[in-house]
């Protein structure tokens, strides 16, 4: 577990815990859509989406740019319209739009 007090803003949520998954992302995505068709959870707000799998596979896009990624946790930060996705060679934010 992290001991970066900036670290403490996020909700941590295992892939594995996948109800947690899909509560939080349904509350990140409050104004947007969510679907859920099987193995992934999609979020659609404005022109951008972001999915997980349950593989931990994420997908992310808006205008411009895209991002793939497979990771253990996301992190969510509700106050600030975020999810943070980490790894060892990666750092990527997706921002409510």
């Amino acid at each position: 577990m992290s001991t970066d007090p900036e670290d403490a803003r996020y909700d941590h949520v295992s892939i594995d815990d996948w109800d947690a998954v899909e509560e939080h992302l349904r509350r990140f995505a409050d104004t947007g859509r969510v679907d859920t068709a099987g193995e992934r959870v999609v979020a659609e707000l404005d022109n951008s989406r972001f999915s997980v799998a349950r593989d931990g596979e994420v997908s992310a896009g808006m205008p411009l740019h895209d991002f793939d990624a497979v990771v253990d946790e996301l992190r969510f930060d509700h106050d600030g319209g975020a999810i943070v996705v980490r790894g060892d060679d990666f750092d990527y934010e997706f921002r409510r739009p």
